[in-house]
């Protein structure tokens, strides 16, 4: 989770000042096969009841020992009791709260390390912007374009570029970095760094193939 990270707590969270709810994102950093995510709000109860409640009495019972209010069973969606939650549970005993924040921390001196490379490589690269957390967002930069001025027509000969070496990566067995557009610009390459096995070595191998691989294109 984050927002156990010594390195951007403070500043990430002072943007959630004036909201209601927030909803911190796991799965890429905590390797669990299943998503889940917990939600903390302001409000009581949120709206999961509005959103899901179908108010099955034959299913979930109200007449219980306990406070039925915070039973899950009925607050979401198709009557199940999920228990991804437990597994979240579990993993947090096993590493613990200093665990969770010394892999957050790795992986993000790992992506400062990719976003450090690349800009002492920017022949090479072009860095799209600084990331906020473990997405490196950039372009390569094939020989033939690499004297010409960075302009729109510059940018869509890169978005080209992407697929094709995309696909080189896969014919030669040794990459797997995605791409894809946004509402600004054409395909760019996004790295995302989830794997606490990650090392430097690899960013410099990952570099140094996309070059090998695309220099010609």
């Amino acid at each position: 989770m984050f927002i156990t990270m010594k390195c951007v707590c403070k500043p990430v969270l002072t943007a959630y000042n004036g909201g209601s709810s927030i909803t911190p994102d796991q799965p890429p950093f905590r390797k669990r096969d299943i998503p889940c995510f917990p939600l903390g709000s302001s409000h009581k109860m949120f709206r999961i009841n509005s959103c899901n409640q179908m108010s099955a009495e034959y299913l979930f019972m109200t007449d219980k020992l306990y406070d039925v209010q915070y039973d899950t069973g009925d607050k979401v969606i198709q009557c199940g009791r999920h228990n991804d939650i437990f597994k979240l549970w579990l993993q947090w005993r096993a590493k613990g709260t200093d665990g969770f924040e010394k892999l957050m921390d790795r992986l993000m001196e790992l992506t400062e390390y990719m976003v450090r490379r690349i800009k002492q490589m920017s022949d090479k690269f072009y860095l799209i912007l600084e990331p906020e957390l473990v997405n490196v967002c950039f372009w390569y930069l094939p020989t033939r374009v690499r004297n010409m001025p960075h302009t729109s027509e510059r940018e869509k000969i890169l978005g080209e570029i992407c697929p094709i070496l995309k696909g080189r990566m896969m014919q030669s067995g040794t990459l797997m970095v995605g791409y894809q557009p946004d509402d600004r610009r054409p395909n760019f390459f996004r790295n995302i760094i989830s794997s606490a096995a990650v090392t430097e070595a690899d960013i410099d191998f990952l570099l140094a193939e996309m070059d090998r691989l695309g220099h010609d294109l």
